[in-house]
């Protein structure tokens, strides 16, 4: 709070001896707006995607709140709340050092593409895939930098978490169990990739 006061502060006096030197205002488009991201097969929204420093995507968003967040009510993981999968019984040629739903992207967060990013999607997963030595190197959750890379809003993240679930509610999945744990989109919207990743980590 001191701090944004402070910023406040400055940029109020930033203001009056700017206006004081008779220097022309200039207008910034509000910082708080993000994008609608309601319409996929925009192209407006298939540009926005391949954008990586959009200043209003929800990355940066989060990234400019962090300051006013508090991140003391942010949820903690607490150990055997998940059902974990034996490492040496999984999938991974390597030893995973986070919970499968890190590397993982499920197609109900994909469905939220038009169909032309969805190619980009598939070239960029594949990418992803070899740079990051399938997972062995990752060091950001995937679902994040597919949050980011796409620019979706954390009211569309949250329908496809809702979807997720009731899909494996219907078909009577462990949503306790580390295949089926549910993204927790409070840590995954904080863009902060040390509270991600401890979040995430294998026990």
């Amino acid at each position: 709070m001191k701090k944004s006061i402070v910023w406040l502060t400055a940029a109020l006096c930033a203001f009056v001896l700017l206006f004081s030197a008779c220097q022309p205002s200039v207008s910034n488009p509000p910082s708080d707006s993000v994008p609608a991201t309601e319409n996929f097969a925009s192209e407006e929204a298939e540009s926005n995607s391949k954008q990586t420093d959009n200043s209003n995507s929800p990355a940066s968003q989060a990234s400019s709140n962090k300051n006013s967040s508090d991140t003391g009510n942010l949820p903690e993981y607490k150990p055997g709340s998940i059902k974990l999968e034996p490492q040496d019984l999984d999938d991974y040629t390597f030893t995973r050092k986070y919970r499968i739903t890190y590397y993982q992207i499920w197609g109900e967060f994909t469905d939220l593409l038009s169909e032309d990013a969805r190619q980009d999607f598939m070239n960029w997963a594949d990418e992803e895939s070899k740079k990051n030595g399938y997972g062995e190197h990752q060091n950001e959750m995937l679902l994040v930098s597919f949050v980011k890379r796409y620019n979706i809003s954390r009211t569309d993240f949250d329908k496809a978490v809702k979807v997720y679930i009731d899909t494996r509610n219907k078909t009577g999945e462990d949503l306790y169990s580390e295949e089926n744990e549910v993204p927790n989109g409070d840590i995954i919207y904080t863009f902060d990739n040390e509270i991600i990743n401890h979040y995430y980590r294998y026990e």
